[in-house]
């Protein structure tokens, strides 16, 4: 038994058995994202329209100003489609997939850091916000990034460059709103917390000067040619408290809501991972989980936008279920390598299916629960295929963009008969005029219904 044993665990298979889960899943998963397109039928929702306009306004907006720029070079490359507003999101959640990966790998152990990342990344809250043409994917692509950067700089010797990356990362990031709470937070962490306070004293006055060269460098040139800026808008309090915190934290779990972030088994798994992280609480990773608890506490009630980093914090609380699952799962069999990866098994299992039913339901859910259809709509795909030459537009709702995205044709908020010469008429409701209704354009992707009628 235990010259085979000694040959299957030297074999290559079995050495590299986590590289083999890691590009299996990963390219499932980054697939999954990648296919983002095709997986929301290319839906765009009011607040997508919106962000796409600031994207293309000639003043630069410093709120979000890193994601705006990235969409604008996207719809200028691509035009005003529903692809091009999706695609610095799709991008930046395939970085943030990778990121996420990365910090896990250092924080936990191969499996239980690729068992976490599966659930997450496939999670309904994670593939929305990369679906989504909005900046909301900032708020983990920027705190995943903080924590990468600062636990290369608290495990080894630092070195200038990460640093310098951690500096301007934490300056990018206090331009997102709110996201000055989060770099206040940590800050505060990293002073209170004595292991992470001592490992501050490794990082060289070079380094040191060199983030605050970069500070300088990147914050005087944005704020002398953004003109007028409203700080205000970065860091003051949505005062609706009861509302936003009940609409928050009712969308983890689904209650009352028809997209659940995040299924019954990760929400288990994080419940099983906070008695965990009480356990150990004087790591450093479960000292963040608090702060993250605390914070997102006072998004709920103040900061709406902000509560998206409960992603984080249920990745955090996710690794810790997973590893105290695994240690004592794996203590029943500990010299015996087949007993342990039989006993493994039903874990893996567990994770490929919650992380398929997360999938599925996101691709399902839009074409099955009218509301969440209704909230991002295909309007854009059916003007699409049926403008023709000299059509003109009457669109009430996104009546700007409209004109942006079909700038070849006329495009009016309002029915203004006397102006409108067009061969056709294309209005996103009745309208009264002389003209003869020839035909209504209807969406069935949740229920049927017309969203377009054609005048001629």
């Amino acid at each position: 038994m235990k010259i085979l044993k000694t040959r299957f665990t030297g074999t290559i298979t079995y050495q590299l058995r986590y590289v083999w889960l890691y590009i299996v899943i990963g390219a499932l998963l980054l697939g999954s994202i990648i296919a983002m397109p095709s997986l929301t039928g290319m839906r765009l929702s009011e607040a997508e329209r919106a962000s796409a306009l600031i994207s293309v306004d000639a003043e630069l907006s410093l709120a979000n100003f890193p994601y705006h720029l990235l969409q604008d070079l996207s719809i200028r490359l691509l035009g005003m489609t529903p692809l091009a507003i999706k695609l610095p999101s799709i991008v930046l959640g395939v970085i943030t997939a990778i990121l996420l990966t990365l910090l896990l790998n250092r924080w936990y152990r191969n499996l239980t850091a690729f068992t976490t990342a599966t659930l997450i990344v496939s999670s309904v809250a994670f593939l929305d916000l990369t679906s989504q043409g909005t900046p909301g994917i900032l708020y983990v692509l920027f705190p995943v990034l903080m924590l990468w950067l600062g636990s290369q700089i608290i495990d080894e010797k630092p070195k200038a460059i990460t640093v310098a990356a951690l500096a301007a990362t934490t300056i990018i990031a206090a331009f997102i709103p709110y996201m000055i709470y989060f770099n206040i937070a940590m800050f505060v962490l990293v002073i209170a917390h004595p292991h992470l306070r001592f490992a501050l004293r490794g990082v060289s006055k070079r380094s040191v000067g060199m983030a605050a060269g970069l500070a300088a460098v990147l914050v005087l040139p944005l704020l002398f040619f953004t003109g007028n800026f409203d700080f205000w808008s970065l860091v003051g309090p949505n005062l609706d408290m009861m509302q936003n915190a009940t609409a928050t934290w009712r969308q983890i779990a689904g209650l009352g809501q028809p997209l659940s972030w995040f299924s019954l088994p990760v929400l288990l798994l994080a419940l099983i991972g906070t008695y965990a992280t009480f356990l150990d609480y004087h790591i450093a990773r479960n000292n963040i989980a608090f702060v993250l608890m605390l914070l997102t506490a006072a998004a709920s009630l103040f900061w709406p936008p902000l509560f998206t980093i409960v992603i984080l914090l249920i990745a955090i609380l996710v690794g810790n279920g997973v590893g105290f699952l695994a240690r004592n799962w794996r203590g029943i069999f500990p010299h015996n390598v087949y007993a342990t990866l039989i006993a493994l098994m039903p874990l893996m299992a567990f994770c490929l299916m919650t992380a398929a039913g997360s999938i599925s339901f996101f691709h399902v859910a839009p074409r099955t629960i009218a509301s969440v259809h209704y909230g991002a709509n295909t309007d854009y795909q059916i003007l699409a295929e049926h403008l023709e030459e000299k059509d003109v537009l009457v669109i009430e709702q996104g009546t700007d963009f409209y004109a942006r995205a079909f700038a070849g044709h006329e495009t009016y908020g309002s029915w203004q008969q006397d102006n409108v010469n067009g061969s056709r008429i294309i209005a996103d409701r009745p309208l009264t005029t002389n003209r003869r209704l020839e035909q209504v354009l209807t969406n069935s992707s949740a229920t049927s219904s017309a969203r377009f009628y054609i005048y001629r």
